[in-house]
C-alpha cells in the first residue's frame, strides 16, 4: 500500500461529525465521548472486542453542523429535524448494509442540504456516495488499519496472475452462489474455504494479482477496500452503489461469467479515491462553501422517542430471527436441488 494513503473505515467518518446522533463505537469510545446523554441500542461483545450502538438523548445542533447517524436512525433523525428551524447541515450516514434509496432520500428534511453516505443506491446532486472502507479498529479480528500499515504489500505487478476467493457463501446466498459456480470454471480462480486466519488472509491478499469480492449483506464490502490497499485488484460485480468509485483499479463485470485476468494493471494507477483525507476534504469543504451567517440552534429531549424505537427495535430483531432461520432452511433445500 503507497504510505500516503489514509484507510477509510467508517470510525472516521464519526470523527468528522460536529454532533453524533448514533453510532456503532467501540466501549472505550462510548464512556469518554459519548456516554452522556446516550441511551445504548445495542452492546456486543465479538472475540476479545466490545463495541456499542447508541443513540443521543438530547439533540443539540447548530447550523451549518456536520451530523452522523447510523443508517437505521435515519427515519427518527428526519422526523426530529423536520420541526427545526435549521439551515445548512451536512449529514454523514454509515454503519448498516442498508442502501439508501429514493424512498429514503425523499424523507430528508429541507435543513439537510449535503448528504454523505455509504451503499447510496439513488442519484442526486445533493446525495454523494462513499466508500465503506475496511473494518473498524475495534473489531480487531478482522484486518484493521494497523495490519495493513505494518505489512510489506508487493506491487501489483509482481503477483500472481491469479484471483484470490475467500467468502461465506452463506451471506447474500444466492449472489455468492453463483459468483463461486462461475468462478470454479476458471482454472486462474485460487479457492480458500475454510475459515483462515488474519495473518493467512493478509498472505493470501499479497500473493494474488485480483481478489473476488462479491456483495454481501451490503453491496459495497470491506472485501472490495483490502484487496485495494494490498495492491490487489478487486472483481465484483457492478451496481449503481459503486457508480462514484470507477476511477479506482475495481473490476466491475455484468456477471460473474466473465471473471478474467487478461488485463494489464498498470502499478502507478491512482488510489487518490480510497484515501480517507479526499473524502474528508471533500465534506468538510461542501460545508465550508456554504456557510450560513445565522447561527442559530436547535435543542431538544428527545428520550422518550429514541425508548419508543428502542423498545420498536427488540421486536423487530426476534421477527429477523425467525426469518434468518427460515432463509437457512430455504437455502439447505435450494444446495441440494442445484
Amino acid at each position: 500500500m503507497k504510505s500516503n494513503i489514509e484507510i477509510i473505515n467508517t470510525s472516521k467518518y464519526v470523527g468528522l461529525a460536529d454532533f453524533v446522533f448514533s453510532a456503532v463505537v467501540s466501549e472505550n469510545d462510548y464512556i469518554e465521548k459519548f456516554k452522556s446523554n446516550s441511551s445504548i441500542i445495542q452492546k456486543n461483545k465479538f472475540e476479545s472486542s466490545v463495541f456499542i450502538w447508541f443513540v443521543k438523548n438530547n439533540l443539540k445542533i447548530k447550523n451549518n453542523d456536520i451530523i452522523f447517524c447510523h443508517v437505521e436512525l435515519l427515519n427518527s433523525l428526519f422526523s426530529i429535524l423536520n420541526s427545526s428551524n435549521l439551515e445548512n447541515l451536512t449529514l454523514i450516514s454509515a454503519q448498516s448494509d442498508k442502501s439508501i434509496n429514493r424512498r429514503l432520500f425523499s424523507k430528508k428534511p429541507e435543513c439537510i442540504t449535503r448528504w454523505f453516505s455509504t451503499n447510496v443506491n439513488f442519484k442526486n446532486e445533493n446525495l454523494h456516495p462513499i466508500p465503506l472502507g475496511i473494518n473498524n479498529d475495534f473489531i480487531s479480528i478482522y484486518p484493521v488499519e494497523y495490519d495493513f500499515q505494518k505489512f510489506i504489500f508487493k506491487p501489483n505487478s509482481e503477483k500472481a496472475n491469479s484471483i484470490y476467493s475467500s467468502f461465506n457463501i452463506n451471506t447474500r446466498f444466492l449472489h455468492r452462489h453463483f459468483a463461486m459456480k462461475y468462478s470454479r470454471k476458471n482454472k486462474k480462480v485460487i479457492f480458500d474455504i475454510d475459515k483462515e486466519s488474519k495473518e493467512k488472509f493478509i498472505n493470501n491478499l499479497n500473493e494474488h494479482k485480483f481478489i473476488l469480492s462479491p456483495w454481501g449483506n451490503g453491496i459495497d464490502t470491506h472485501r472490495v477496500w483490502e484487496a485495494l490497499y494490498s495492491n490487489s485488484i478487486p472483481i465484483t460485480k457492478d451496481h449503481t452503489v459503486f457508480s462514484s468509485f470507477k476511477n479506482l483499479p475495481i473490476i466491475f463485470v455484468k456477471n460473474y461469467k466473465q471473471i478474467n485476468t487478461d488485463i494489464n494493471v498498470n502499478d502507478s494507477l491512482s488510489l487518490e479515491l480510497a484515501d480517507f483525507k479526499y473524502w474528508k476534504s471533500m465534506i468538510l469543504n461542501s460545508r465550508n462553501k456554504n456557510q450560513t451567517i445565522n447561527h442559530n440552534e436547535y435543542i431538544k429531549d428527545i428520550e422518550e422517542f429514541n425508548f419508543s424505537f428502542i423498545k420498536k427495535r427488540n421486536r423487530l430483531i426476534k421477527f429477523l430471527r425467525i426469518k434468518k432461520q427460515i432463509k437457512y432452511i430455504s437455502y439447505r433445500i435450494f444446495k441440494k436441488i442445484i
